[in-house]
């Protein structure tokens, strides 16, 4: 299992491809600062040489090792909680929150469409109040939908709902 500076590493490695030390330590041209893990120099190398002793990077490239590592860490399903209604209005007409739309979007397509971008096709949406206003995203985007058992009670009993398919998974509202 990988520490959060070995992972911080090899992320850096895999995403930006061979760089030299100094780079892998200072950051990336153009990236955020806050990715890169404020660590001192001697802190780096110590981080650098386990990665090396336990092969999983050689000469700031990642061995098959390394890449089989990574695995454990990717993203293997997603989770939408839709469950809950608009507060704003109570009545017959008004429209769950995930399906406003905004720029002739509704928001919930819209992120279905960006996890799917991002190489996540195993994807969640717990619903509840009005919830056939959802059944459409089933076939439209081959998504699971799973009813929640107390929409009004809130995320925590929404999650409860999918206990069964948490794994490495992104919980999106």
């Amino acid at each position: 299992m990988l520490n959060y500076l070995e992972f911080s590493i090899m992320k850096n490695i895999k995403m930006h491809g061979t760089k030299d030390k100094d780079t892998l330590l200072n950051g990336y041209p153009g990236e955020d600062k806050d990715s890169t893990p404020p660590i001192g120099e001697n802190e780096f190398n110590d981080v650098l040489a386990a990665l090396e002793f336990k092969k999983y990077i050689k000469d700031f490239q990642i061995t098959e090792i390394g890449e089989s590592e990574l695995l454990n860490y990717k993203v293997k399903n997603a989770i939408i909680l839709a469950a809950g209604g608009d507060v704003s209005t109570k009545d017959a007409y008004s429209i769950p929150r995930g399906l406003y739309k905004v720029k002739r979007e509704t928001v919930i397509e819209r992120q279905i469409e960006q996890l799917k971008e991002a190489g996540i096709d195993d994807i969640y949406v717990v619903i509840g109040i009005k919830k056939e206003r959802y059944y459409y995203l089933e076939e439209k985007y081959n998504i699971k939908l799973i009813p929640a058992l107390y929409p009004r009670k809130g995320n925590v009993f929404s999650m409860y709902c999918v206990l069964s398919v948490l794994d490495n998974t992104y919980i999106c509202n």
